[in-house]
C-alpha cells in the first residue's frame, strides 16, 4: 500500500491525516456499537484491547445516548493478555476484581546514601505537607512510592506531579524534563467527591486509570488548565477515590484544602525518549538529568540537586 498511500497524502499536514484517521475510527466505531446495542438491548459497555487507549474515541462512546455506563480496562493492550491467562488458569479457584493497577516492581529498602552523588542532598519529612508546601509554591515534583502502576498511565506511583491552575505549567514541564510538542496534553487525578465540579460527568462514569475523555465545565477550566487539551479543552482524568491509593488521595486532599484545587497535573515520572521510571536508579537519573525541583521518595524522603 505504499505507493496507493504516499500519491493519497504526499500533500497534507500530518495532524490532518492523523485527525481524519481519528474521525474515522470514531465514526465506525460508535456506528457498531450502536448496532450492538439495538441487538442485544443492553445499556452498558466494556471495552479492552488496543484500541480503546483512544480518550477521545472513548469519550464519543460514552455520549451515545442508549449507553448508561461504560468501563474500559486500565490496560487495554497485548500486555493484559497475561492477566486473563492468570484468571484462565486459576479458573477453579475463586476470582476476584483487580481493585487497582499497582502491580509492577516495588523497590526493596534501600540506603540512598549509597545512591546520590555529592550533587544530590536528602531531606527526611515526616509527612506529605512538605511535598504539598512545594507542588503550592508551583514546584515540579517527581514521585517514586511504592509499586509502580501496570500499564500505560501513571497514576501517581511514578508521576511528575505540579500544580494545574498554573498556564505557563506545560511549558514548564516540557523544557524541565519533556521536551514535548505544545499541543501534546498533560493529564490531570482529581478527588472523584469533587470532580463534577470541574469535568462534565452527567452519567456518574468512573475513570480511575485515565481511560476516559470528557469536557470541561468552561468557568471552572481555569482551575485545572495545564492539564487539559490546548485546543478543544477536553480532559483525561484520573478520577481518583481513596480506597485506589489512599496516601496519593490524601496528598492531594492536603493540596485542596490550602488551594481549594481538588486536582494536580499528572504525567508520567520519565525523560523524554526514555521509558517511564521503574526502579530508584531510574528516579534518581531522571532527577540528574533534568529540571526537576525535587523527586519524593516513599513519602519518606525529597532529594534535591544542589
Amino acid at each position: 500500500l505504499y505507493e496507493f498511500l504516499k500519491d493519497k497524502f504526499a500533500n497534507y499536514r500530518f495532524d490532518a491525516i492523523s485527525g481524519g484517521i481519528q474521525k474515522y475510527t470514531e465514526y465506525l466505531v460508535v456506528k457498531y456499537i450502536k448496532l450492538i446495542l439495538r441487538k442485544t438491548k443492553q445499556k452498558n459497555f466494556v471495552g479492552s484491547g488496543g484500541l480503546y487507549m483512544n480518550i477521545k474515541l472513548n469519550k464519543a462512546i460514552s455520549e451515545i445516548k442508549d449507553i448508561k455506563d461504560i468501563f474500559i480496562s486500565g490496560s487495554a493492550g497485548d500486555e493484559s493478555l497475561s492477566i486473563g491467562a492468570c484468571y484462565y488458569l486459576n479458573k477453579k479457584e475463586k476470582s476476584y476484581s483487580l481493585k487497582n493497577l499497582y502491580l509492577g516492581y516495588k523497590e526493596k529498602k534501600v540506603n540512598l546514601n549509597n545512591k546520590i552523588s555529592k550533587k544530590i542532598k536528602i531531606k527526611r519529612i515526616k509527612n506529605s505537607d512538605e511535598i504539598v508546601k512545594e507542588l503550592v509554591q508551583g514546584k515540579i515534583i517527581g514521585m517514586f512510592n511504592d509499586r509502580a502502576e501496570f500499564g500505560a498511565r501513571a497514576l501517581g506511583n511514578r508521576s511528575i506531579l505540579a500544580r494545574p491552575d498554573l498556564r505557563d505549567t506545560v511549558k514548564k514541564i516540557n523544557e524541565a524534563v519533556k521536551n514535548r510538542d505544545f499541543w501534546m496534553p498533560f493529564a490531570i487525578s482529581i478527588l472523584k467527591k469533587y470532580h463534577k465540579n470541574y469535568i462534565l460527568n452527567e452519567k456518574s462514569l468512573r475513570s480511575p486509570h485515565m481511560t476516559m475523555g470528557f469536557d470541561t465545565i468552561k468557568n471552572k477550566l481555569k482551575f485545572i488548565i495545564s492539564g487539559t487539551h490546548p485546543y478543544d479543552e477536553t480532559v483525561r482524568p484520573q478520577i481518583l477515590e481513596k480506597s485506589f491509593n489512599e496516601k496519593y488521595y490524601d496528598l492531594i486532599l492536603k493540596f485542596y484544602k490550602i488551594t481549594k484545587i481538588p486536582a494536580l497535573l499528572n504525567t508520567s515520572l520519565n525523560l523524554h525518549g526514555k521509558p517511564m521510571v521503574n526502579n530508584i536508579d531510574q528516579a534518581i537519573y531522571t532527577l540528574e538529568n533534568s529540571d526537576l525541583d525535587s523527586l519524593v521518595i516513599n513519602y519518606k524522603y525529597i532529594l534535591k540537586k544542589n
